[in-house]
């Protein structure tokens, strides 16, 4: 065979290579995609939450007399996660578990292979794809969630716990429930100045409000802080989990 020839046969033979491994690496590149797919459906009880924008309560503008005045900034949450479709132990029809303290929570969710969720994790469930002042939407609703709706001096029972699920209106654009109201959840995030308004090591970030406040006080960014070994019976929470 000629120089020329084994030239042309060496490229040929290259070109071969090049596209098999595209090939190769096309396939490998799908099968991951398909295997990440499969793994988010695979989640029981669990919602996926994309990454994306969401509306974080902030504390860093100070009152003309030195009060802190709260603000409304985006923040990002960077990767998907998790999120247990109603709060712990995530049983649609059951009592959700209260009188938690935050060390409970967390050791709980480890025990399940799952952590508490991040105060950004948390609002975005919560606000959904559309960022609204409320989990189900931007216009109060009174009978949506479990909140206390006794007027001053009515004669109205005094709320109580309600079972996770029992009000289908209550739950955000991604299918979560009960964010708003029934019981204060414990976050991960640590209370420091920027989202709380106050500095305290061992205090943590709780959030959505409870039965026993008007909803119409609150939005979904709204944050409550309270000391790590602390129980309430207005506390609860829920579990998120890494999507990767």
């Amino acid at each position: 065979m000629r120089q020329k020839d084994y030239v042309l046969a060496a490229l040929l033979g290259f070109t071969a290579l090049s596209f098999l491994g595209c090939g190769l690496f096309h396939g490998e590149d799908s099968s991951r995609q398909k295997e990440k797919a499969e793994a988010v459906q695979a989640q029981e009880g669990m919602v996926y939450i994309p990454p994306g924008d969401v509306k974080v309560r902030v504390f860093e503008r100070r009152h003309e007399h030195g009060a802190w005045l709260p603000d409304v900034e985006i923040e990002e949450v960077s990767d998907g996660f998790f999120i247990d479709k109603y709060e712990f132990p995530n049983v649609p029809g059951e009592l959700p578990l209260s009188d938690v303290s935050f060390i409970e929570a967390q050791t709980k969710c480890r025990s399940l292979g799952k952590r508490l969720c991040t105060l950004r994790e948390w609002l975005k469930a919560c606000q959904g794809p559309e960022v609204p002042d409320y989990c189900y939407g931007n216009e109060y609703r009174r009978d949506c969630c479990n909140e206390f709706k006794a007027e001053e001096g009515s004669d109205q029972a005094q709320p109580v716990l309600e079972r996770s699920g029992s009000r289908e209106c209550c739950r955000s654009g991604y299918g979560v429930y009960d964010m708003t109201g029934n019981l204060w959840e414990w976050t991960s995030q640590r209370t420091v100045t920027r989202y709380s308004g106050y500095w305290f090591w061992r205090r943590r970030v709780q959030l959505g409000g409870c039965y026993g406040i008007k909803g119409e006080n609150f939005a979904s960014y709204v944050t409550n802080g309270n000391s790590v070994d602390f129980s309430c019976g207005t506390f609860g929470f829920r579990c998120c989990m890494d999507a990767d």
